[in-house]
C-alpha cells in the first residue's frame, strides 16, 4: 500500500503503509464520517487517531473481497474530511518553513555538536548524542554558532527519497539524468536535489546517493512516478546546467563609474593610463577566451629587463616616468594540440552559421506560394511591420523587414580554412610553433591589431627553481572578451526597408503586386494568462522513509518551492498577434553596426546609447576630466581595449618546462576551464561539490618574434590570476570548501 501524507495548514496526517490488515482504513473511514465533536488542536487529533487506529472491534468479514477497493475509498473520504475540518476550525499560523529555515534545520539536525558546543560554552565536557534533540531547542545564538562553525557541513545529502514498498530493485547505472559537460553522472541544481535512496525498498541497509533527475528517469521507467508526486514534480522542474561567467565584463563596460574600468578607444585624448596605478585598480581577468579570439601578437613593455628571467634589483621602474620604455614584439605560438583545438573552434562557428542559414532558407520556402508564415518567422533576423491603427480582423500581409546574419569574422587560416603546419626555429633553436600572421580575418600586422603587455619587477608574485611569476597588466582588445560587438539598429533597418518598398512598389504603391493587396493575413486578439510557477513541497524524510518532525513546532519539516506571497499579478491581459503570410523585405547588412570601430562605426541612433562603450560618461557629467583621464586608457589609433590583470610566467634560459606546460593547457578539454551551475557528486567524495574550473584560464603562450644570441628573452605563458595559495587559507576554510 502506498504511503501518503495529507498536509493541511502544515499539519501532517500520516497513514501507516505497512498495516497488516484493514484496521487503518476502517479507522480512517470512521473518522471521516464522525462529526459529533469538533477537533481544534493537534493534541485532540493525535488522541482521536490513536484511539481509532488501536480499535479492535473491526468486522472480520470485511477483510476479504472488496478490501482494496474499500481501503482506497476510505482514504479519499479521510483526506476530504481532514481538509474540510481543519480549514474551517484551525488557525495554526505559518504552515511551512522558508528555504533557508529548512536548510538550517537539516544542517542542525546532522551537525557534529560535540566539539562545537564545547568551544561555544567553554566547557570540557562533551555533548552526547542523547542531548542532540534537546540542543536544537537551545538559544538562537547557540544555533547560530553551530551554523557558522567551519566544521559544520552545509553541503551534504540529508534527504531520503521514499520508495514504494512493492517497487523494483534500483540497480547501479540503471538510468540517466542531467549532466554538466564534465560527464560526471550525478548532477543537481541545488543540494536539495540530491537524495539518499534505498536500492531495495524494504531493505534499510542498502542505500545509495542519487540525483533527482536520475531518480525521476528511473521512476517513470519502472512505474513508480506516482508514489511521491511532490518530489516528482520538483525533479521535473529542475533547471538544466548553465555555464556561469565568473566576471561580468558586459556590466563592467556599462558601469559609468570611471574608477572601475580602464578603457581605450578612438574618441578620447591620447593620454594612456599609467600601468599598475593604485588610483584606478585594474580588474582581474577571469573569463575564458577561446583560442581563435586570443591576440595574435602583443607588444611587451619591459623597461627593467624582466624578460631576461633573472632577479631584477631595480624596483623603482614606473610609467611614464621610465627613462626609456623598452618594448619587444611577441607572437602567439600554438602546439599541435592547440592547432587542432583552434580548428575545432572555427569548424563549430562555421557549422553554427550553416545551421542558422538552413533554418532561414526552410522558412522562406514555406507558405505554398503565398509567402512564409509570420507565426514561424525567425525573430532574431527581423521584425514585423503592421500599419498603425490596425484592428483585429483580416488585413493585407504584414511586412517582415529581414536583415542578414550577424557578421562573424571567422579566421582565414592558410587560405583554405586549415591551419598552417609550418614550424619555425628561432635563432636559439627554440621551438616556436605555427605561423599565425593571418589568423584574424582582415587584420593586418600593424599597431591596430596589437595588444600591449606591461611587466614590472615590483609585481613579482612568485618564483621557483626554473621560473618567475609576475602580475602583469594587459591591454586586451574588447573583441577578445566580447566577440559580439555587432549590434542591430532597427531604426536603420526600418529606414532601409521603407526605401526598398518605395523603389519596388512606387511612391504611392502603384506598382505593388496584387498578391500583397489581398487580405490573407489576420490580426487576432487573445488573452494572455498570468504565468504561475509550479509549486511543490520539499519534505525531509529520515533513513526509514518517515517524515522528520521539527521538535520546536511539532510540525513536519518542509518548505514550499515558489510559494505564493500574495503580491502576484494574476490579471489576464489582452494582446494582439499577427498570423498568416508575410512579405519579406531583405534589407541586407545595413542595420548592423560595429561597436569595435568606435563611434564612427555606428549611426546617430546608437551613438549616444553606446557612448560609454568607448569611455564616454554620458550619465555622470560630474566626473572630473582628471578622474576620467586617470581611469580610462585611450589611444588615437586602434580598436577599443580594456586593461586587465593576469599572470605572466617566465622561464630561465635553456629550460623547456614552460613550453610543455603551455602544451598541457592546450590539451585540456574545454570543461576544465569552465564554471557551471549546480553541484556534482562522485566517489570517493561523500558530499556534493560545486562545478568550478579545474585549472587557471589559459591566455596564450607567446614567444619573442626576434631572439638574440646575446640577450635572452623568455617566452611568456599568460594565465588567470587565481589569488593567493590555498595553503594560506586552509585554516579558515569551511569543511565544505576543504
Amino acid at each position: 500500500m502506498m504511503p501518503r501524507v495529507y498536509c493541511v495548514s502544515g499539519l501532517p496526517v500520516p497513514l501507516n503503509p505497512f498495516a497488516s490488515d484493514c484496521r487503518q482504513a476502517l479507522a480512517s473511514f470512521t473518522m471521516a464520517k464522525e462529526s459529533e465533536k469538533e477537533i481544534t488542536t493537534q493534541e485532540e487529533l493525535d488522541e482521536r487517531m490513536k484511539s481509532l487506529m488501536l480499535a479492535d472491534d473491526m468486522p472480520i468479514e470485511l477483510y476479504d473481497g472488496e478490501q482494496e477497493k474499500f481501503r482506497r475509498a476510505a482514504e479519499r473520504e479521510h483526506a476530504e474530511a481532514i481538509k474540510q475540518r481543519y480549514a474551517n476550525s484551525m488557525d495554526l499560523g505559518p504552515s511551512t518553513m522558508s528555504r533557508q529555515e529548512y536548510l538550517d534545520f537539516i544542517t542542525l539536525r546532522y551537525a557534529p555538536l560535540s566539539k562545537t558546543l564545547q568551544r561555544s560554552t567553554g566547557s570540557d565536557s562533551l555533548v552526547s548524542d542523547f542531548e542532540r534533540e534537546r540542543t536544537l531547542d537551545h538559544k538562537e545564538e547557540t544555533q547560530g554558532f553551530i551554523l557558522a562553525d567551519p566544521s559544520t557541513k552545509h553541503r551534504a545529502t540529508r534527504q531520503m527519497w521514499p520508495r514504494d514498498p512493492d517497487g523494483k530493485i534500483l540497480a547501479p547505472n540503471a538510468s540517466q539524468g542531467k549532466t554538466a559537460p564534465n560527464g560526471i553522472d550525478l548532477w543537481a541544481a541545488t543540494v536539495e536535489n540530491f537524495f539518499d535512496i534505498r536500492r531495495i525498498p524494504l531493505h534499510p541497509g542498502v542505500v545509495t546517493w542519487n540525483s533527482a533527475s536520475r531518480i525521476l528517469s528511473w521512476m517513470k521507467k519502472h512505474g513508480e512516478a506516482g508514489y511521491a508526486p511532490d518530489m516528482i514534480e520538483m525533479a521535473e522542474h529542475e533547471p538544466d546546467p548553465e555555464e556561469i561567467k565568473p566576471y561580468p565584463f558586459e556590466n563592467l563596460l556599462m558601469d559609468l563609474d570611471g574608477t572601475k574600468a580602464s578603457l581605450r578607444g578612438m574618441d578620447a585624448e591620447n593620454s594612456p593610463l599609467t600601468p599598475f596605478s593604485r588610483f584606478s585598480p585594474t580588474p582581474l581577468l577571469h573569463q575564458r577566451i577561446p583560442l581563435h579570439l586570443l591576440p595574435k601578437r602583443i607588444i611587451v613593455h619591459d623597461p627593467a629587463d624582466s624578460l631576461s628571467a633573472s632577479y631584477v634589483e631595480d624596483e623603482a621602474v614606473t610609467w611614464p616616468d621610465a627613462a626609456e620604455d623598452v618594448t619587444h614584439v611577441y607572437r602567439l605560438s600554438l602546439s599541435s594540440s592547440g592547432t587542432n583545438k583552434l580548428q575545432t573552434e572555427l569548424d563549430e562557428l562555421k557549422d553554427s552559421r550553416a545551421r542558422e542559414e538552413k533554418e532561414v532558407t526552410r522558412w522562406l520556402s514555406e507558405g505554398s506560394g503565398k509567402g512564409p508564415l509570420g507565426e514561424t518567422r525567425p525573430k532574431e533576423r527581423g521584425f514585423l511591420v503592421v500599419p498603425a491603427g490596425t484592428t483585429p480582423g483580416k488585413i493585407v500581409p504584414a511586412v517582415f523587414f529581414m536583415w542578414d546574419a550577424k557578421p562573424c569574422p571567422i579566421a582565414e587560416i592558410g587560405g583554405d580554412g586549415s591551419p598552417e603546419k609550418e614550424e619555425e626555429k628561432g635563432e636559439e633553436g627554440e621551438r616556436s610553433g605555427i605561423n599565425r600572421n593571418d589568423i584574424f580575418d582582415g587584420t593586418k600586422d600593424d599597431d591596430e591589431a596589437d595588444s600591449h603587455l606591461y611587466i614590472s619587477p615590483r609585481e613579482l608574485t612568485g618564483e621557483g627553481n626554473h621560473s618567475f611569476v609576475y602580475t602583469v597588466e594587459w591591454d586586451l582588445p574588447l573583441s577578445s572578451i566580447l566577440p559580439s560587438q555587432h549590434v542591430i539598429c532597427k531604426d536603420c533597418v526600418r529606414q532601409r526597408g521603407m526605401e526598398i518598398l518605395a523603389e519596388v512598389d512606387g511612391p504611392n504603391g502603384e506598382r505593388k503586386d496584387r498578391q500583397w493587396t489581398k487580405k490573407t493575413g489576420l490580426v487576432e486578439e487573445y488573452e494572455e494568462e498570468p504565468v504561475i510557477k509550479p509549486q511543490w513541497e520539499h519534505i525531509a524524510f529520515d533513513a526509514n522513509g518517515k517524515e522528520i518532525i521539527d521538535e520546536r513546532t511539532g510540525r513536519m519539516a518542509f518548505y514550499v518551492e515558489n510559494e505564493l506571497t500574495g503580491d502576484e499579478d494574476f490579471e489576464v491581459k489582452k494582446k494582439r498577434r499577427y498570423v498568416g503570410p508575410v512579405r519579406v523585405i531583405q534589407t541586407g547588412g545595413a542595420g548592423w553596426k560595429d561597436l569595435g570601430k568606435g563611434s564612427e562605426g555606428v549611426c546617430d541612433h546608437l551613438r549616444q546609447k553606446y557612448a560609454v562603450y568607448w569611455g564616454g560618461r554620458k550619465s555622470n557629467p560630474a566626473l572630473s576630466s582628471e578622474r576620467a583621464s586617470a581611469s580610462s586608457h585611450f589611444t588615437s589609433r586602434g580598436k577599443p581595449m580594456i586593461r586587465v590583470r593576469a599572470i605572466g610566467k617566465l622561464s630561465i634560459e635553456h629550460d623547456d618546462h614552460l613550453v610543455k606546460e603551455a602544451d598541457n593547457y592546450q590539451q585540456f578539454p574545454t570543461h576544465f576551464f569552465e564554471h557551471w551551475s549546480g553541484l556534482n557528486m562522485c566517489k570517493p567524495l561523500m558530499d556534493p561539490f560545486p562545478i568550478d574550473a579545474l585549472v587557471p584560464q589559459f591566455y596564450g603562450y607567446y614567444i619573442a618574434k626576434k631572439q638574440s644570441r646575446r640577450q635572452y628573452k623568455s617566452p611568456i605563458l599568460l594565465l588567470e590570476h587565481c589569488g593567493t595559495s590555498v595553503s594560506r587559507e586552509l585554516q579558515t576554510m569551511t569543511i565544505d570548501d576543504r
